[in-house]
C-alpha cells in the first residue's frame, strides 16, 4: 500500500506541474481568443466528466448504495465550499473574477490530487497512471484558465504564470491529505468509496465552473467539440494504460 500511495503522490505532483505549463502562453503577452479559450475549457470539462463517470465510479466496481452515497458526499462538500467562498468574497470586476477562477481551479486541483491517490489505492498503478496522465492533459488548459483572466485584469504576465503554477500545487496537497487518511483509516475504507467521493466532487466542479464558462460565449460548437474530445481522450488513455 505504501508504494501505491507514494506513486500516487508523485503522479499528482507531475499532474499539478502541468497547470503551470498552461500558464506559460501569457508570457508571450498575446490575447487568447474566446474561441480558443472556450474550446480548451470544454476539453478540460470533458476529461473531468470521463474520469468521474467512467474511470472512477464504474471501474471501482459495481455501483452500490455505498458508492452512490460517497459520490453524493463528494459533490455536496464541493457545493458547500463553493457557496461559502461566494458569500464571503467580493467577485466584482475583472480582477475579482480572475481571483475567483484561480481559487476554484486550486480547489478542484486538491480534489484531483485526492482522485489520483484514490485511484492508485483502489484500482492499482496501471489505472492510476492513466488517470494521472489524463488529469495532467486537462490541467494544461486549466492553467490557461487561471492565467488569462488575470492577465486581462492587468496582472503582469510573469505573475499570472506563477499563479497558474501555484494553483496546480493544490494537486499534491490533496494527494498528501488523501495519503494521511488512507494511512490512518485505509483498512476501514471500503473499496471504491474514495474514488466515488473524488468522482462526485469532480462532476460538481465541472458542472458548476468549467462547463458554464466554456458555454458562456457564442462559441457553442467549439466548446462542444472540446468537451467531446476531452471525454474521448480521457477514456482512451485510461483504457490504454489500464
Amino acid at each position: 500500500m505504501t508504494t501505491m500511495l507514494a506513486q500516487g503522490l508523485l503522479a499528482s505532483l507531475l499532474a499539478g506541474l502541468a497547470t503551470g505549463i498552461g500558464g506559460l502562453p501569457v508570457l508571450l503577452d498575446r490575447h487568447v481568443t474566446h474561441r480558443v479559450f472556450d474550446t480548451v475549457l470544454g476539453f478540460a470539462a470533458g476529461v473531468m466528466l470521463a474520469l468521474s463517470g467512467g474511470s472512477l465510479l464504474v471501474e471501482a466496481g459495481s455501483v452500490t448504495s455505498t458508492t452512490v452515497v460517497a459520490a453524493a458526499t463528494g459533490g455536496a462538500v464541493v457545493l458547500l465550499l463553493r457557496g461559502a467562498s461566494m458569500r464571503h468574497v467580493a467577485w466584482s470586476g475583472r480582477l475579482g473574477r480572475g481571483v475567483r477562477v484561480a481559487l476554484i481551479v486550486t480547489l478542484h486541483n486538491v480534489v484531483e490530487g485526492l482522485a489520483v491517490v484514490a485511484t492508485f489505492f483502489d484500482l492499482g498503478s496501471s489505472v492510476g497512471t492513466g488517470v494521472a496522465i489524463a488529469i495532467a492533459l486537462h490541467n494544461v488548459p486549466e492553467g490557461l484558465a487561471v492565467a488569462e483572466p488575470l492577465r486581462r485584469a492587468g496582472v503582469r504576465p510573469p505573475h499570472c504564470a506563477l499563479l497558474a503554477l501555484a494553483s496546480g500545487m493544490g494537486e499534491p496537497l490533496g494527494a498528501l491529505a488523501a495519503i494521511i487518511v488512507f494511512v490512518v483509516f485505509g483498512a476501514a475504507i471500503p473499496p471504491g468509496v474514495a474514488a466515488a467521493v473524488a468522482a462526485g466532487a469532480m462532476i460538481v466542479l465541472a458542472a458548476t465552473e468549467l462547463i458554464p464558462e466554456a458555454f458562456s460565449h457564442s462559441f457553442v460548437a467549439e466548446a462542444s467539440v472540446g468537451l467531446l474530445a476531452g471525454v474521448l481522450v480521457a477514456l482512451v488513455l485510461v483504457a490504454a494504460v489500464g
